[in-house]
């Protein structure tokens, strides 16, 4: 069970929020990339880089895109 999350979380979550989270923020944030070494993002997973524009770290970005698919769900389950 822990490797199904494991999948899900890593792949599934970071590539919905590959392409979600642009489009949401309009371009204003963009996702890490897997192989980035970057370091020192805050709490929640943000970095300001230049010209007002932020990086969210790809573990962060796993959350958000389970939470999206957590949201489809409930919503679907709703009606």
């Amino acid at each position: 069970m822990h490797e199904f999350i494991s999948i899900a979380y890593e792949i599934i979550g970071y590539w919905t929020a590959r392409m979600i989270v642009p489009i949401i923020s309009f371009g204003r944030v963009t996702v890490q990339t897997m192989s980035s070494n970057e370091k020192g993002f805050n709490s929640f997973g943000l970095k300001r880089k230049p010209h007002g524009r932020y990086l969210l770290e790809d573990t962060m970005a796993g959350w958000v895109g389970c939470g999206v698919w957590l949201l489809a769900l409930g919503i679907y389950l709703a009606v």
